[in-house]
């Protein structure tokens, strides 16, 4: 396990009972952030609560704290969001979309694994989303994401060092090629 797994494991357990609500806030907290990652807590539940019960904590925890992040976002972003970061398309799509269309846009870059969520949380509160609309886009799209990353957890947990070793070495590959492919096409 991280350090900062080991971490919030020992809080949590000296919370005892409340280990659940603390479990929850600290996912609010990492989602309002939006730098943590929130792999570590998925961990730490999975290990106290078991693969089920921490998987289905987690998401409660991060659907709650892309909500309370989306509204902070909201109230926030519209005054300090600088002109030029308006221009981006996908900003300007999503400040026209509505209805299904916008539904299936959030849907969709919630689908997406490598789109970080506090991107998603910033996207939608710049979007004419309602709470309700989002709420619901997230919960569907966080589902998928959910189960991944906590069999990925779970995997990571419970194989051998030569697994996590192997898994290390195929990761650094992919971003060397990834890097690489991108040097090439000018966009590095």
């Amino acid at each position: 396990m991280s350090e900062w797994q080991d971490s919030i494991l020992v809080l949590m357990k000296d919370f005892g009972a409340w280990a659940l609500v603390v479990s929850i806030v600290v996912n609010i907290i990492i989602s309002v952030l939006g730098i943590i990652p929130s792999v570590f807590l998925t961990g730490a539940n999975l290990v106290l609560f078991g693969f089920w019960f921490g998987t289905g904590l987690s998401f409660v925890g991060e659907t709650l704290g892309a909500l309370v992040s989306f509204w902070l976002y909201r109230k926030g972003l519209q005054a300090f969001l600088p002109a030029r970061f308006q221009q981006y398309r996908l900003l300007q799509r999503l400040k026209h979309a509505q209805g299904t269309s916008l539904f299936m846009t959030l849907l969709s870059l919630r689908l997406l694994p490598f789109v970080p969520s506090g991107v998603v949380n910033v996207a939608a509160a710049f979007s004419q989303a309602s709470a309700l609309l989002f709420l619901c886009a997230t919960m569907i799209g966080k589902v998928p994401a959910m189960l991944l990353e906590a069999l990925s957890v779970q995997e990571v947990l419970h194989f051998s060092w030569v697994g996590k070793l192997l898994l290390a070495g195929i990761s650094v590959y992919m971003l060397y090629y990834l890097l690489k492919k991108k040097k090439n096409r000018g966009l590095v």
